[in-house]
């Protein structure tokens, strides 16, 4: 355990995050501000993140969202540039919850799970310039994701969709 807690390093970055998807059979997308928190040990990284932003659902209905979530991400291949920087591909897998405020007086939180593929530019000594795309699935109705005897039909319903997150962490 010392030997972990004496190679691992926190960084913490801002990003922009752009989700288009589908919200209970509609098309639906969210451009937010994303705060991550991570812990870096080697090649792997431990991180939570926080975003908050606008919502549209078919360009009919707009409102805000805000999405708390958890995942890990390992550096699986690295090409050195030189002393001062590498380039990095990753793979992440995430969890969370979104959570919408429509202006139409609704609410709806759900869950959603997700994995990607990213790269990222370290710079030694000055930070790094990170990008992924994510494949993301979240249930139609949270209250059927647990489901015991008779599922009702919709529950085969996922909203599947594509989350892309660039930003600069320190």
């Amino acid at each position: 355990m010392c030997a972990l807690a004496s190679s691992a390093s926190a960084d913490a970055g801002l990003s922009l995050l752009a989700h288009v998807g589908n919200l209970d059979g509609r098309s639906a997308s969210t451009m937010a501000g994303d705060l991550e928190l991570g812990i870096t040990d080697d090649r792997w990284q431990y991180f939570g993140e926080l975003a908050g932003g606008r919502a549209w659902i078919a360009d009919e209905i707009a409102g805000i969202t805000a999405r708390a979530g958890i995942g890990v991400r390992w550096r699986a291949r690295s090409l050195e540039l030189g002393r001062d920087a590498s380039l990095d591909m990753t793979l992440e897998a995430v969890t969370g919850v979104e959570r919408y405020w429509w202006e139409t007086g609704e609410r709806r939180t759900r869950p959603d799970v997700g994995a990607g593929v990213g790269w990222q530019l370290r710079g030694h000594g000055f930070g790094t310039m990170r990008a992924s795309a994510r494949v993301v699935f979240a249930p139609s109705d949270p209250t059927l994701a647990v489901c015991r005897g008779d599922c009702p039909v919709r529950m085969s319903t996922t909203n599947a969709g594509l989350m892309a997150v660039i930003g600069f962490h320190r």
